[in-house]
């Protein structure tokens, strides 16, 4: 009799924290899906500025410089020295985007690790 509510007992255990970890799961993918569509949203976003600006500022530059073409050259320029620049840069870059991933997974981490669990 004992027996059987011991092992009644643990297996709903086991049941709520099966039940728990689906939760757990379900509210980082949701929270993953969310940040993931307003990147894209801010992405697009700032991709049209950047896109409108430029023709704003080649159309702008040509008539100063009374020559569209020249206009669209600068901008062209300016955009080939911003490529060079990342490109020299790119290691340093990587470095930075990687230790912030890494500071952000083992804050992540931490905050996993301090969280009540149910079974020891």
């Amino acid at each position: 009799m004992m027996k059987e509510n011991l092992f009644d007992t643990l297996g709903k255990l086991v049941e709520v924290n099966l039940q728990l970890f689906k939760i757990e799961i379900k509210e980082e993918l949701s929270s993953w899906v969310v940040q993931t569509c307003v990147m894209i949203g801010l992405i697009l976003v700032v991709n049209m500025v950047v896109i409108f600006g430029s023709f704003a500022l080649a159309f702008l530059l040509g008539t100063w410089l009374e020559s569209n073409f020249l206009g669209f050259g600068v901008v062209t320029c300016l955009y080939v020295l911003l490529f060079l620049g990342l490109y020299g840069g790119r290691k340093q870059i990587e470095a930075t985007i990687y230790n912030y991933v890494q500071q952000s997974l083992f804050e992540k981490q931490q905050q996993l690790e301090n969280k009540p669990k149910v079974i020891e």
